[in-house]
Order: C-alpha cells, then structure tokens, then sequence
C-alpha cells in the first residue's frame, strides 16, 4: 500500500527466490544477493517471508554448519498439520545423505511404509506371536567381542561385555518393576547382575543364548559367588527367603504374563546395523500401557547397544563409520507408559553427542507433558525441548504457545503466526488446515525461520496415516 504523502510503500511484495552457484548467476550481478536462510542439511521446503529454499537437520546443523551445540530436534504440533510428516521427510532425507534412520519403537505404525520403501528392516514385536526380543541376547555383542579378541584389543571387548550385562540388567530390573510396580531391592539387584555375568561368561565360551528361564533357574540353584552377594552367611534358608519375591516375580515374567511372551523367548529378528531400522509396536493397544513401557524400554536398549557396538567396531578399524538418526515420535505415550520412563529418555538425551548420533523427538503438545504425575518428572520433560539443538513447531493453539514461551524464545510475530497455522480447516469439502505442512524453526534466542514443508511425489504413499478410511 503506498503512502500518499511520501510515495513510500508500507508493505513490500513477496518476491520469488532462486538460490546458485556463483558460476550459474555471476551474469545477474549485482542484482543477486547471499541466501538468508541456512542452505546446509535436508532440503525442508521453501521460507513463508522470502520464498527461499530452507534445509535442515539436526545432524547437518551440528557438524558442518555449526549452528547447534547438539545434534537433536523436538517437534511439537497439533493433530493432523504434519509433524510426523516432517519427520519422515527429514528422515528420508539424511537417509540419501548416508545416515541409518532408526526408529526405535513404533506405537503408531506410521514410520513402517518409509523404513520398507527405504530398504531397511521392520522388526515386529507383539503378543499372540507377533515377534519376540530377547531381554538377555547379546545380539551382535558377543561377535564384536570376538573380534576384538582376535586384534588383541581386550579392554575394548571387556568394555562391551561390560555394557551388555549393564543392559541387560537394567531391562531385567526394569520389567521386574513394571510388572510388580516397585523397584528391585539392592540385594536383587546384586544377585541378578552376579547372574547374568555367568550367563554371558557361558555364552561367549560356548555360543549359547540365555533367556529369562536361564536366569531364574541360576538365581535358584546359586553358586558360592552369589551366595556372597546377598549376605545370607551360607545359609540355604535364609538365602531362598531372600530370593522369594524375586522367584515370584520372575515367575510372572517368564509364564504368567504377556510381558514374558514378547521378552523371555528368543529374539525373533536380530537387528542389522547397516540399513533403517523400525521397531514395530504398533499391535500392542493403548489400554495395556505396563505393556507398552516393557516394549519401548527393550527397543531403546536393543537399539542404542547396537548403536556403541557400531561405534566402537569402526574406532578400531574393524566396520565401516556410520551415521545414526534415532526418531522418537509420540513421546507423550512413551512418558506414560511406566514408571522410570522419563529418566530413561532424559539419560538417552544426554548421551546422543556421545553415541555419535542424531536425535529427534515429537509430542504434540507441551500440556502432554504436564499430565505426568511428578513435578519433578514435568520439569524433565521440559527440558527435552530446552535442551534440543533445534526446536520446531506446527501450529498451537494461544494456551499451548504460552506454556512453550516458558521454555522457548518466540516473539510476539511468531506467536501470532503460530496460533494463526491451528486455524480448523473450513466447513466445505475436502478443505485443508490452514497451518497443514507448516512449521516454525527456533534454534536459542535467534528469530524463528517460518517455512511450508515440500514433498516429493514418491514421499506420498509412505506419509498416509489414514489408510483405513481410505476407500
């Protein structure tokens, strides 16, 4: 609109934006001018204030461009504006870039159509014989440690023996206090790990996979060394007393739930390290939430073990170096899901740097953090997104933006352009949210860069997740 009086304009057009090499435009100069937005990382889209192409990831944005100290995303939105949709078409994207995307537990099912179009691997667990994980299978683990062995290179394979049996431990205590709702004594938990250290010693020497019936059959006939542990002074006894709840409660595991069906027989499907990964918990339904905390606890496990194994492999020249991005969507139910499940994903936060691995996670909303019972457990949560390299937001409602400016600079622009996107779609027929496909990027205190995610034609058939009302 021009001013009258001065001729000025208030408002100035949008104008289309094309990004080049120096040698495809050096005829246009001067009328050229450097790239405002970040042009390392995944091709996103394209900005909503300049109509410039954006990309971005957090792996890319952390070791080449240098603009995060962290190599993680949170994404939160809405319903049905695209938040997963994002994901799966920056996933898809660090994929052609040679990083492993891993989706380490799939409540929805909405990560399996990309993983298979992708060539990777779908791992299926579930009741009813839908797929079992081993709890005690070292899994590549064992192999890695032979390895080692043979290059003479002893503290590395100790390091993950050690970290086996810490594993291991902490998914047997940790379905040990799902299914009794309280945590392992000291004296339980000694017994357990002095257990599994014979179990694992015997399976390096002779190639045998324990399982839970392994376990609770050592921990009932107990060698002088486990006698030990637990104190009982050699008296057989005190020691069966001492071991009692622990007997029952491994019992329950191994025959008399649904948590020993998927976790105390043989790992159905061993997972590779060298293609996309996805977890597949889909079958197992909301209602049995015990259920789906055991699973996410063994998927994260199972996955991140592999992951340091990979790692240590390619320190020592014996595997090829590997990137990961490890996605954890509909983290909301996760946090729910059992007890414990917040300082286990704020512990997997906290060592992704170290892991050499990306992370992104998604909820959709910062008010699915504040169901959780424990205030100390809210303020956990909240960090996930404080502390995420880069954070990104579809559309939010004004109550949901408030809550997130306690935790993220958003300017008072943002804010009105977020809330603007939660618009409903309109009342005609086969209208679209006003918001669909568009996400706010906020990385620290900088001005948040508005953009509409672009997908490919192949990216469609893998991003409906409404295929049952589909005719």
């Amino acid at each position: 609109m021009s001013n009258k009086t001065n001729g000025s304009f208030g408002r100035l057009p949008k104008l289309r934006m094309y990004r080049g090499s120096t040698m495809q435009v050096c005829g246009l100069w001067p009328y050229v001018v450097s790239a405002q937005t970040p042009s390392v990382g995944v091709p996103m889209g394209f900005s909503l204030q300049t109509g410039a192409t954006v990309c971005c990831d957090p792996i890319n944005w952390f070791e080449k461009a240098n603009l995060i100290f962290n190599p993680s995303a949170f994404v939160l939105g809405l319903p049905g504006l695209g938040k997963s949709t994002t994901i799966r078409h920056m996933l898809t994207g660090l994929h052609y870039q040679d990083v492993v995307p891993l989706i380490l537990g799939d409540l929805k099912g909405e990560y399996i159509d990309l993983v298979r179009k992708l060539g990777g691997q779908v791992i299926r667990l579930g009741v009813g014989g839908r797929g079992y994980l081993n709890v005690l299978d070292p899994g590549n683990g064992l192999e890695a440690i032979r390895l080692l062995r043979t290059k003479n290179l002893y503290d590395e394979a100790d390091a993950i023996m050690k970290d086996i049996e810490m594993r291991q431990l902490n998914l047997v205590t940790g379905l040990v206090a799902i299914s009794r709702k309280s945590n392992t004594t000291d004296r339980e938990t000694n017994l357990i790990a002095k257990a599994l250290s014979s179990l694992n010693q015997l399976a390096l020497d002779e190639g045998k996979t324990p399982v839970l019936n392994d376990l609770l059959e050592l921990i009932r006939t107990p060698n002088a060394e486990m006698s030990y542990v637990v104190r009982d002074r050699g008296d057989k006894d005190k020691y069966q007393d001492i071991i009692e709840n622990l007997d029952v409660s491994l019992t329950g595991l191994i025959e008399g739930n649904q948590l020993g069906e998927i976790f105390s027989k043989q790992t159905s499907e061993p997972m590779q390290l060298d293609k996309p990964v996805c977890f597949d918990v889909s079958s197992i339904p909301d209602t049995q939430l015990d259920l789906q905390g055991a699973a996410l606890l063994a998927c994260w496990s199972e996955g991140f073990a592999n992951l340091e194994i990979s790692h240590v492999l390619a320190d020592n020249g014996l595997a090829p170096r590997r990137k990961y991005i490890v996605a954890i969507d509909e983290l909301w139910r996760a946090l729910r899901s059992a007890g414990g499940m917040v300082d286990r994903v704020d512990a997997l936060t906290r060592l992704n740097r170290s892991y050499g691995t990306g992370m992104i996670m998604a909820t959709h909303t910062v008010k699915d953090f504040e169901a959780l019972a424990l205030e100390e457990d809210r303020a956990k949560a909240a960090n996930f997104i404080r502390n995420a390299g880069i954070v990104m937001t579809a559309g939010l409602d004004s109550v949901e933006v408030e809550l997130l400016r306690k935790i993220v600079y958003i300017s008072k622009a943002e804010e009105k352009e977020i809330i603007s996107w939660s618009t409903p779609p309109g009342l005609e027929a086969e209208s679209s949210p006003a918001g669909a496909g568009k996400i706010m990027i906020k990385i620290a205190q900088r001005p948040g860069i508005p953009i509409k995610v672009l997908l490919v034609p192949g990216e469609a058939e893998v991003n409906d997740t409404n295929k049952r009302w589909d005719k």
